[in-house]
């Protein structure tokens, strides 16, 4: 068991630090929308109206992990929509697509995958912009950027400086993320990765699923 701890741990450590880039270079950017760009250009930012889930979506398809995290950091601080969000989710693939076209026979399935998670994104982008319309996500966005800086005293994150709090902000979201990842890294290891594994050699309308869980 002690041993399960352990390597969960050092799991979750180095999957949480491949983060670290990420997390720090999304908040360095809210913090500057914030405190050194204008409302306005806020407000064209979240005001993407069709193009924001055509945006996400193509973002979802970028090779790179971590992508989702600063979308998220994006999305709480009201600097893009929920459509746009949602799109980015339904289309990230991290490094799967440049996998797939580096691999021999499944070149024409990678580009095939990856159209149709543009698509899906997209869609499921406009689908998001119906549920969740963008006045009001914004209507209380001045008081939700009041709480996500309530742990600063008056003018500290002002005082700080972008960098500094963009860290401070970056360090509080890894620790949440690690403490995910180590969980389900124990939960896992405790299961053991043939069960875990099993899950997925299911039948076919059960793997689906199972992978979106």
């Amino acid at each position: 068991m002690f041993e399960i701890l352990i390597d969960a741990l050092i799991d979750a450590l180095e999957d949480s630090a491949k983060l670290i880039p990420f997390l720090y270079a999304s908040y360095l950017f809210i913090e500057f929308i914030e405190h050194e760009a204008s409302e306005k250009l806020s407000s064209r930012l979240y005001s993407l109206g069709t193009k924001g889930p055509v945006l996400g979506a193509v973002a979802g398809l970028m090779p790179m992990c971590g992508l989702s995290v600063t979308a998220s950091d994006l999305f709480a601080s009201r600097l893009i929509s929920a459509a746009t969000l949602i799109a980015e989710f339904t289309a990230e693939t991290d490094e799967a697509i440049p996998i797939l076209l580096g691999t021999s026979g499944f070149r024409v399935k990678g580009l095939l995958l990856a159209l149709l998670s543009l698509v899906i994104g997209i869609v499921s982008g406009i689908i998001a912009q119906k549920v969740f319309p963008d006045d009001l996500d914004r209507e209380h966005s001045h008081h939700e950027h009041e709480l996500m800086h309530s742990d600063c005293e008056q003018d500290e994150c002002e005082k700080e400086g972008l960098f500094t709090t963009a860290l401070i902000h970056t360090l509080k979201s890894l620790a949440f993320v690690l403490g995910a990842i180590f969980v389900v890294n124990l939960l896992v290891g405790i299961a053991g990765e043939e069960k875990a594994a099993a899950l997925f050699s299911g039948s076919d309308s059960v793997e689906p699923i199972i992978a979106a869980l």
